[in-house]
């Protein structure tokens, strides 16, 4: 069963478009400069750009493929963070970042406007703990 038939009670899909494929992905991996965890391979596989409403507040947006290497690109992430990639939104002027710290990845957010290292807000070890278990949501919320 994927993440997204498993949603927490407090978290739903409102905007889903149809997946990436596999060309893209491709592409996508070859560009990344970390290894990306396949439960975001897995997600976009099946769905893209998605919005997704944490607790009815605010929205946490996936983007596909194609649109992490267009704004890894156009906001020069891995100048700022080369540990890490952008992998959505809050539609509120914050990235959702895959990052390493200490050799272990997790979600994080930072500010597109102060991409630096120290400013990143870990928000949950995987996109499994925010989506699924809820773990992290209210960090999300806070920014």
């Amino acid at each position: 069963m994927n993440i997204l038939e498993q949603l927490n009670e407090d978290i739903n899909v409102v905007v889903a478009n149809i997946s990436s494929t596999k060309s893209e992905i491709e592409e996508m991996l070859k560009k990344s400069p970390i290894i990306i965890p396949n439960e975001y391979i897995e997600i976009i596989s099946q769905k893209s750009e998605l919005e997704i409403s944490i607790k009815n507040e605010k929205i946490l947006r996936i983007w596909g493929a194609t649109g992490c290497v267009e704004m890894n690109e156009a906001y020069n992430i891995q100048t700022y963070l080369p540990d890490s990639w952008a992998i959505g939104d809050d539609e509120g002027g914050y990235a959702i970042v895959y990052s390493k710290n200490n050799d272990k990845i997790g979600v994080y957010a930072i500010s597109f406007g102060d991409l630096d290292e120290n400013e990143k807000i870990f928000i949950a070890s995987s996109l499994f703990e925010l989506l699924v278990k809820g773990v992290g949501s209210d960090t999300f919320l806070s920014f």
